[in-house]
């Protein structure tokens, strides 16, 4: 039973109370249950000075708790000469949210600043604030329209959001503070109502990100976190130090790194052509039943072709290049350092029993004009030799003794 003896997918009772200051062009005071917040909306007639000249508006938010919003006075943070950074995460929250459903070129060179003011918490102030700041926002889009500030129709969708988590192993919806401090793992979820351009934000655990139809936003923070995408305009957002993450891709969008700043893995999946590229991190790279072109990083990478016949390419760095079983396809290294301390072959998970000294019989080096063939037989030419072209490098004159002498070749 859940501390509010709600149903797992029972949120709290939530009201919108509109039109609640006299002077703001649209407000709202917004209830989830025991959090409150009262939003307005304000129009000004100036912009921030790097969008001077471009012909469209901006929506920002600032976000504040007032010192009795929780059990004990919180300092005022104008008193400590600073914002959190938890406050400065939620303000940005609260303007890319409602920046996703409005036509900023409708607006001219106007701003709307949204005031998110917490009157009492009890856990989901920043989904409130967002729910309430939509309210705010569509009410002085209206005030504007009525006074032909503007014509046509800003608002382009709505905007909602509210919290999920795993609380003693279930999920739960619209976690109150007695589940959010108790939960093993939660995230915020910013839903536009077309199922569209989504913005998913997770908490400090590892999450599963996926934002399905629409150009999304994914911000997993914290933890090891998993991004699934299906759309070449998504996009990640991860800052340094925030665990180590990957992003998934099972449609037709090429996966490249340098796009998602602090993404560390790639995985493909499912049987598109589809390729991915690293950046200057140290990445995983894996390709999915596809040929695939994996290209590296200037990092120390990890390159795992998976099945199909893939191009690989490790980049700068000293990188390793895996391979699991005989079937996976012949794959193209393009530009294999050899030499000690250079880039790596590991084959190790194909052959079956393996020992010292028995190397001619699973791996051979054939030349083939200026590259390097490696054939693998996995069972060592047990009853009979079956070498099977496993790598074709680009390096040419690797001899089998050489690599395993330099390190270049793993077989255990």
């Amino acid at each position: 039973m859940r501390p509010s003896r709600r149903q797992l997918d029972e949120m709290r009772a939530i009201s919108l109370e509109r039109a609640v200051v006299k002077y703001a062009e649209g407000s709202c005071f917004v209830k989830f249950g025991d959090t409150h917040v009262l939003v307005t909306a304000t129009l000004e007639d100036r912009l921030p000075p790097w969008l001077k000249g471009q012909a469209r508006g901006w929506i920002t938010a600032e976000y504040g708790m007032l010192p009795r919003a929780t059990s004990e006075r919180t300092r005022r943070e104008s008193a400590a000469g600073k914002q959190s950074g938890r406050t400065i995460e939620i303000q940005r929250l609260i303007g890319r949210s409602l920046r996703a459903v409005v036509d900023l070129e409708a607006l001219g060179e106007r701003q709307i600043t949204i005031d998110c003011d917490v009157i009492q918490a009890d856990g989901g102030t920043r989904t409130a604030s967002i729910t309430g700041a939509w309210v705010a926002l569509h009410d002085c889009l209206t005030w504007m329209k009525a006074r032909d500030i503007i014509r046509g129709e800003a608002i382009r969708d709505h905007v909602a959001a509210v919290s999920c988590g795993i609380c003693h192993g279930s999920a739960v919806l619209d976690l109150d503070y007695a589940e959010d401090a108790d939960a093993d793992t939660d995230a915020n979820f910013v839903l536009t109502g077309n199922g569209g351009n989504d913005i998913l934000i997770g908490g400090a655990g590892s999450d599963v990100l996926v934002g399905g139809a629409g150009a999304d936003t994914l911000n997993g923070g914290d933890g090891n976190d998993w991004y699934f995408i299906d759309n070449a305009k998504d996009m990640l957002v991860e800052a340094g130090g925030e665990g180590s993450d990957t992003v998934s891709s099972a449609g037709s969008v090429d996966l490249n790194l340098p796009r998602f700043a602090n993404i560390e893995h790639v995985t493909l999946t499912g049987g598109g052509t589809i390729n991915a590229a690293g950046n200057s991190d140290a990445n995983l790279l894996r390709g999915n039943t596809a040929g695939n072109i994996l290209t590296g990083g200037d990092g120390a990478d990890t390159l795992d072709g998976g099945l199909g016949v893939d191009k690989l390419t490790g980049g700068n760095g000293s990188d390793l290049f895996l391979r699991h079983a005989i079937n996976e396809g012949r794959d193209v290294i393009t530009d294999f350092q050899a030499g000690a301390g250079g880039d790596v072959l590991d084959i190790s998970d194909m052959l079956l029993g393996f020992t010292a000294g028995s190397e001619d019989q699973f791996v051979q080096c054939v030349a083939s004009g200026s590259a390097t063939i490696l054939r693998v037989d996995a069972n060592g030419s047990t009853g009979g030799a079956h070498f099977s072209d496993v790598f074709i490098i680009s390096t040419g004159g690797l001899s089998l003794s050489t690599l395993i002498e330099d390190g270049n070749l793993v077989l255990t």
